[in-house]
């Protein structure tokens, strides 16, 4: 699982134990991890933003995921969210993805799953990237369409005025 491509990962985890194993688990895959033990906690990190994955457990101290995903999701919107969870249920899965969660992984993590989450994310984001450069030049290609179209335009005028006067001086040859 290398780490680069994503770089910075936040571990929301209540449970000292769980958050130092996924930030170590983290680390040892050249990823950069930060804790934080509370929904507080995040919100009050002022780069939420910088970090291009977050992961975090169901149940926090001051509340569950799902209040913390809209919040993520409307502040930095470009950050993939992984719910991390011991509880799994049909209910809270539902909800995490409602709640535009990227991914939902089940306590005790399995790293190869992590390590496949995480890959997907860059992945997406990738693949998002390449849409961006498709679309921009989508509207290069549209715009050079339009110039040479007004550009074939005025040469077909200029083209007419120059049959017009050799229709007019086809008899005048000196002219």
């Amino acid at each position: 699982m290398k780490g680069s491509p994503l770089d910075q990962v936040l571990v929301v985890e209540g449970d000292v134990a769980m958050r130092e194993h996924l930030i170590q688990l983290l680390e040892s895959n050249g990823y950069r991890a930060i804790g934080a033990c509370s929904i507080a906690e995040t919100l009050a990190h002022p780069d939420l933003e910088l970090f291009k994955a977050i992961l975090l457990d169901w149940k926090l101290p001051d509340g569950t995921a799902d209040q913390l995903l809209t919040r993520i999701s409307s502040r930095a919107p470009e950050v993939a969210s992984v719910v991390v969870t011991g509880e799994a249920d049909l209910h809270t899965s539902i909800a995490a993805l409602r709640h535009v969660a990227t991914d939902y992984l089940v306590k005790p993590i399995n790293p190869n799953c992590l390590q496949a989450s995480l890959a997907r994310i860059e992945f997406s984001r990738e693949c998002r990237s390449r849409w961006f450069k498709c679309e921009h030049l989508a509207s290069i290609s549209q715009a050079v369409t339009s110039v040479a179209h007004e550009s074939r335009n005025a040469l077909q005028c200029i083209q007419a005025q120059v049959d017009l006067m050799e229709l007019d001086l086809a008899d005048d040859v000196e002219r």
